[in-house]
């Protein structure tokens, strides 16, 4: 059974959704973190082998996140398209131009490489960061935190590791709570995990198909 995960942090929401996001329902915002869009036909121009409909999934997963939580605005935390301008920017485009109700934001990221102005073309704001009440957004984990500012961001593309009692191991992306940093899984389907280093007091929400859950 399908199951949400919501934090209480100050009396503002936020709601941990098993797609790999974030709904700010204060704020009527979806957070996203690196979706690392047009990778795999940047790692055919590289020369390795990789289907060109290897990310066919994560555009139909943005589309169907979008229409289920019907949020006013999208805030992207940096690494949205992976590298050069590639053929996969018509799909992308064509993703935004059917929302374009939306307020689309960019919090740039190390490979949001492409020019500014073919994102603004498509109404997509670019900035470095973003704070709205309590919530400073960015892509990589801020280094000057206002005092009381959660910072919610993207970059290391989270993970933990499991182990059972007959040695088992399990993989898990999670959303990662460390001071004052909350930083998101990775979107794309092409990321990888980071495995976190678990110190006193962090907190894990593993993500699992239909829920998410608190590991530690």
């Amino acid at each position: 059974m399908r199951s949400l995960m919501q934090l209480c942090i100050n009396d503002y929401i936020l709601t941990l959704l098993p797609e790999k996001a974030i709904y700010i329902p204060h704020m009527k915002a979806l957070a996203i973190a690196d979706v690392h869009l047009g990778k795999a036909r940047h790692f055919r121009r590289e020369g390795l082998p990789m289907p060109l409909s290897a990310q066919d999934n994560d555009y139909e997963r943005l589309a169907a996140l979008i229409d289920k939580y019907s949020p006013q605005q999208v805030l992207f935390l940096g690494d949205l398209f992976h590298s050069t301008f590639n053929r996969d920017w018509d799909s992308f485009r064509a993703l935004i131009e059917r929302h374009q109700h939306l307020n689309f934001v960019l919090l740039r990221g190390n490979h949001d490489i492409i020019d500014q102005q073919l994102f603004e073309t498509l109404g997509i704001e670019v900035l470095d960061a973003l704070s709205e009440g309590i919530f400073l957004f960015t892509h990589k984990p801020a280094t000057n935190i206002p005092e009381g500012f959660i910072n919610l961001c993207g970059h290391l593309h989270p993970g933990v590791v499991l182990n059972g009692p007959a040695r088992q191991r399990v993989r898990l992306a999670c959303f990662y709570r460390q001071g004052a940093h909350f930083i998101l899984p990775a979107f794309g389907s092409l990321t990888g995990l980071a495995i976190m280093e678990q110190k006193k007091g962090d907190s894990a929400f593993g993500i699992l198909p239909e829920t998410v859950c608190r590991l530690f």
